[in-house]
């Protein structure tokens, strides 16, 4: 999988472009994140390259998550926006 990851990175900086997430492709500005964390609410608003957390400005929700948990966390799998590797879907066919 990481193969793959590194793969897709490469091939979209081909010619000088620069990556950008995706999860940073398929959340808006202006989307509101929320996510309890013992016992306290966390709330991450999305805005034009990167995000805002109690007024300070972050280009990376994983920052956001290490430091409300103070370990190293994936930002969207922290706050929900990424399903772990091998987890049922939420879709339903039908």
């Amino acid at each position: 999988m990481t193969e793959r990851v590194l793969a897709k990175i490469y091939l979209s900086t081909e010619g000088g472009s620069e990556y950008t997430p995706s999860i940073l492709t398929q959340i808006r500005p202006g989307v509101e994140i929320v996510r309890v964390w013992k016992e306290e609410t966390h709330r991450v608003v999305v805005v034009e390259g990167g995000f805002l957390y109690r007024g300070d400005h972050y280009r990376s929700l994983s920052v956001i998550a290490r430091k409300i948990t103070g370990t190293r966390w994936s930002g969207p799998r922290f706050f929900g926006l990424e399903k772990r590797p091998g987890a049922a879907s939420d879709n339903v066919d039908g």
